[in-house]
């Protein structure tokens, strides 16, 4: 066969079909009668775009190797797939249509109406072809319309929707090792196979719920902490200002201007005649008390074959200065006979204390006391 360097390929011979050797790059070639282009493997005219099965000759690594304009761009071994300088992956789904190419001919259905479209896509868009003709000969004037009908050389272009596609991955685990993750979707669903709860798991400490197209921008709305709390953001769109709006054990509803809680307790007069719950926590770390004043209602229910009930409504308002508590029993409804005192106090650490006193005498009921209270933020 002729040999010779790449120059020296279109002087061997101008008869389409002939066979050479290139010295150069080390391949045989057969010219198309335009080109000589490489008969061994798959690599473009110019020779920077092809596909290597090892590093060099005689290497046995069994690595496919793809090159893209002279740089690698992937690699496949039996356990590694490595992509090297991408920036965008594009699942399309282009089934019965062709890629728009500058100057094709192209045949519009004899009735639009009846027959099998004739479809082209370019990028990200898929279209009708209404008018058979040509397509325009600039390689830059390809369609990018995604609405109605465009002329494109001399062909109709209906836009009919977007190139892309579903994709879908199965496998026992995917686990990502990233800086950030975005998703620019307009849904974003997670679903499970129906057989087991869907769990979404963090080792951080706090989760937060943002919003806002970039860094800069970007604002703090709901923060989810690893004690089990939520918490919002009091002045979300300026600053970082979180308030605990409930804990997990569902029992503390924090809002703007007031609190919520509610808790249960027992008192067992074999043991003792008195209880306590603490109603307000004084804030040590600021050296405030939250609320100085509002209200709560009690329940008291015995543990006897036909329970005895006692249901109390208090307001309270404790003094600034933490002295003292002053409250007033506005409603005591009980069936039978009264079961218990209820007082409001201050214990040592300036806790608002419910404090509940049997005062039946007796060493073997059980009472189970519900508290509902509601009060003013200071």
């Amino acid at each position: 066969l002729p040999r010779g360097t790449t120059a020296q390929g279109p002087g061997i011979s101008t008869r389409a079909g002939s066979i050479r050797f290139n010295t150069d790059d080390r391949v045989f070639e057969g010219y198309d009668g335009e080109y000589f282009v490489s008969l061994g493997g798959v690599i473009d005219v110019d020779g920077n775009t092809y596909i290597t099965a090892e590093r060099s000759a005689g290497d046995d690594d069994n690595i496919l190797r793809f090159y893209n304009d002279g740089q690698q761009s992937l690699s496949v071994g039996l356990d590694r797939i490595i992509v090297r300088t991408p920036t965008y992956l594009d699942i399309y789904n282009v089934e019965n249509a062709t890629e728009w190419y500058q100057g094709d001919e192209a045949t519009a259905p004899a009735d639009l109406i009846n027959d099998p479209p004739v479809l082209v896509y370019y990028g990200e868009n898929v279209y009708s072809v209404d008018t058979t003709g040509t397509f325009d000969t600039d390689p830059l004037n390809f369609p990018t319309h995604t609405t109605g009908t465009v002329t494109n050389g001399t062909v109709d272009l209906t836009w009919v929707r977007s190139s892309f596609g579903s994709f879908n991955i199965k496998g026992n685990d995917l686990s990502l090792e990233l800086n950030s993750l975005n998703f620019n979707s307009r849904d974003f669903v997670l679903k499970s196979d129906g057989s087991q709860d869907l769990n979404i798991s963090s080792d951080r400490e706090n989760i937060n719920l943002r919003f806002g197209d970039s860094e800069v921008n970007e604002k703090n709305l709901l923060r989810v902490t690893s004690s089990g709390s939520i918490l919002v953001n009091n002045d979300y769109g300026t600053s970082d200002d979180f308030v605990e709006f409930i804990d997990y054990t569902l029992s503390n509803l924090s809002l703007k201007r007031t609190r919520i809680f509610n808790n249960q307790l027992t008192l067992d007069t074999s043991v003792g005649n008195a209880a306590s719950t603490i109603i307000t926590e004084y804030d040590s770390d600021n050296g405030v008390l939250p609320e100085h004043s509002g209200k709560f209602m009690v329940e008291i229910v015995d543990d006897s074959t036909t329970p005895r009930r006692q249901y109390s409504e208090i307001s309270y308002l404790v003094k600034s200065d933490l002295s003292d508590t002053i409250y007033v029993e506005n409603n005591k409804i009980y069936t039978n006979i009264l079961l218990c005192d209820i007082s409001l106090g201050l214990d040592a650490s300036n806790n608002v204390t419910l404090d509940i006193v049997d005062v039946t005498g007796s060493t073997t009921t059980i009472y189970t006391v519900t508290v509902v209270s509601q009060s003013i933020k200071s």
